[in-house]
């Protein structure tokens, strides 16, 4: 019996420090699956265009028309999200337009559905240019640790 309660109190003790970690939530750098993302012209004439990640964290949108974008991350609920104090988990979002890398702010993981824009360096929402027809855009989502101080969420 003694046995039993120690293994039940190693295992307890595991999950609490798991679950106050992060560890039960992702770590850092891994792909975020199965997520919707909006990719919207801007302005709205050119179209709204939806997607899913896939295993590697990344949505791909082709055959765009040439025009301004921006990405929208419609639920950022059930992002990975610590519990240990100070650690905000969400998203590093990786963005290529034609093939070239595009800076962007990280998203703030939220514990109920908010919408957010993906947002540049500098804070202003993010615009990506297709300069021709038959474009190509392509975003990453991947897990992201400690980013209190860099977020951008929309309600």
């Amino acid at each position: 019996m003694k046995t039993y309660l120690a293994a039940l109190k190693i295992i307890t003790l595991a999950t609490a420090f798991m679950l106050t970690s992060g560890a039960a939530w992702g770590t850092q750098g891994v792909p975020i699956t199965d997520r919707d993302i909006v990719l919207q012209g801007d302005p709205q004439p050119i179209g709204v265009f939806t997607g899913k990640t896939d295993e590697k964290g990344v949505a791909t949108f082709s055959g765009l028309k040439a025009g301004r974008y921006s990405v929208i991350l419609p639920n950022t609920a059930f992002f990975p999200v610590g519990s240990s104090v100070g650690t905000q988990r969400g998203a590093q979002v990786s963005i290529a337009a034609n093939g070239k890398a595009v800076s962007a702010r990280p998203i703030a993981a939220t514990k109920s559905p908010a919408k957010a824009t993906v947002t540049g360096k500098d804070g202003k929402k993010l615009v990506i240019i297709i300069e021709k027809d038959d474009g190509t855009i392509v975003v990453k989502l991947t897990v992201s640790h400690n980013i209190l101080a860099d977020v951008s969420t929309t309600r």
